[in-house]
């Protein structure tokens, strides 16, 4: 929350001093490509059975494979020498991998079984945000900025699946596996936010730069998801079939964690 505070009051501090600012280019139009965080765009259920943690991270037990990717192309069109609109179109894949192994939870020591566990956790997420800028300083090599957006972000389904397989711990034959789907429903966030920039230009018309943005939003996300299960004791044993419903929502306004994005412009 601190830094949350602190960054829109430097936004709001550099606007005070835009008298400072020095600016000349013949440019009307700026295409950049920014690579994001995608994590912090994780939505929060309030469970932690869907992988989640109260901030919203992604969270699975033991070793990790992260795939997970977030890009955005965002259009500007210059006002005027020091004001520009702009227009994000993001997507997010939310896209982790865990394997882990758990030991017999029955009495005799050493353990007589052991378990392997496999889950993925996979989501879609888009974001649309329409925004004003405003460079507030600028030399020949360096651009400072700040603005005002108004982000949408379309959530699709969480898809969650594990296997796990209980082993004998001394001849390593398999006793038994499970199998289980989950599909959790996604929703919708829109809000008001704030962000700060900068950009080092490398060539007259090219620049790279950071940026860092965070908004208050309304949270409309999750819903009844169903889990199927299916269970097997081999060699022989019939295939078992369970399913539980859950209903895991959240709806209400909180502030995003902040996301950080690094980007190539191309000045037009």
């Amino acid at each position: 929350m601190k830094t949350k505070i602190f960054i829109s009051a430097l936004f709001f501090l550099a606007l005070s001093y835009s008298s400072f600012a020095q600016k000349a280019n013949d440019y009307k139009w700026g295409l950049s490509i920014a690579i994001n965080d995608a994590h912090s765009q994780v939505a929060f259920l309030g469970t932690a059975g869907l992988g989640l943690d109260a901030e919203g991270n992604v969270v699975l037990a033991g070793e990790k494979t992260n795939a997970s990717f977030s890009l955005s192309v965002i259009p500007k069109y210059f006002i005027n020498e020091d004001w520009l609109i702009r227009f994000e179109y993001g997507i997010t894949q939310i896209d982790l991998k865990n394997f882990y192994t758990i030991n017999s939870y029955t009495a005799p020591f050493p353990p007589t079984l052991y378990q392997i566990n496999y889950d993925t956790v996979k989501q879609k997420i888009n974001r649309y945000v329409a925004g004003v800028q405003f460079n507030f300083f600028k030399n020949k090599k360096i651009e400072s900025y700040g603005g005002v957006n108004f982000p949408y972000i379309k959530y699709y389904q969480i898809s969650r699946n594990s296997y796990s397989e209980t082993r004998n711990a001394t001849t390593d034959t398999l006793t038994s596996k499970t199998i289980n789907f989950r599909n959790i429903p996604g929703g919708y966030a829109a809000g008001l936010g704030v962000f700060a920039g900068f950009n080092v230009y490398v060539f007259k018309y090219l620049s790279l730069g950071a940026e860092f943005s965070s908004a208050i939003m309304y949270y409309k996300v999750g819903g009844e998801s169903i889990q199927i299960s299916y269970f097997q004791a081999p060699p022989n044993a019939p295939l078992e079939t369970t399913t539980v419903i859950y209903n895991e929502s959240y709806k209400g306004i909180r502030f995003t964690k902040i996301l950080a994005s690094f980007n190539l412009t191309l000045w037009l």
